[in-house]
């Protein structure tokens, strides 16, 4: 049986995403006049597509019309500056190889050709999964998910990996808890990919997994 792999883009794919999002939204808010100011780390808990931030980010914002075409322009300008490759990603993609790699990803198909160009990982998968832009599930908002709707959106795009490789034994490779819930729902197997620091210190062994995995593929 062979095996696809359904790779998760921001933090286990690439680096520098949401340092990207933050300078795209904080030149957006000072060219609105705005004094406020938010951190990457603000960003990243806020949730995914930009209405979905400034609501989490700032409740009484009220943004001009055109606020999320402007947004969207300044983050492409943003991405080449930051985002980059996960050390040693490369190597475990090959391994993998392209026919055995799909992604799995809530940002938009648009942005992700962005980022897959600035981190140079382009062609590399045999599929691409985006739920902002694809078909979404009944009761599925295009602009707002929030960090808590995140396990529900990838279950959602899992099961269509699952569809589209009936035969394949397919394993999920994420950094977030939120990857985990997803593939549990989805009832595929589940590796974590500790990139940052903190889960490096506390799963060691996690720095074994991608290259197990990519051997087993």
């Amino acid at each position: 049986m062979d095996t696809v792999v359904a790779w998760d883009l921001k933090g286990t794919l690439i680096t520098g995403s949401d340092v990207a999002r933050a300078a795209a939204f904080n030149r957006y808010l000072e060219g609105a006049g705005y004094s406020e100011r938010v951190t990457p780390e603000q960003i990243e808990k806020a949730g995914y597509g930009w209405i979905a931030r400034m609501r989490v980010l700032m409740p009484d914002f009220t943004p001009t019309a055109g606020a999320l075409e402007t947004l969207e322009t300044l983050q492409r300008k943003e991405i080449p500056k930051y985002v980059r490759a996960m050390p040693g990603i490369e190597t475990a993609l090959r391994r993998v190889g392209r026919g055995n790699s799909v992604l799995v990803s809530t940002s938009r198909r648009s942005l992700i050709g962005e980022y897959l160009k600035a981190a140079k990982l382009e062609g590399k998968f045999e599929k691409v999964y985006s739920v902002l832009d694809d078909a979404l599930p009944a009761g599925v908002g295009r602009d707002d998910v929030l960090p808590e709707q995140i396990p529900a959106y990838k279950a959602y795009l899992f099961g269509r990996v699952v569809a589209d490789f009936p035969m394949a034994r397919i394993v999920a490779v994420g950094d977030r808890d939120g990857d985990r819930l997803a593939a549990r729902a989805a009832e595929i197997e589940f590796v974590g990919v500790g990139h940052l620091e903190e889960l490096w210190q506390q799963h060691p062994s996690q720095r074994l997994l991608l290259p197990a995995i990519a051997a087993r593929a």
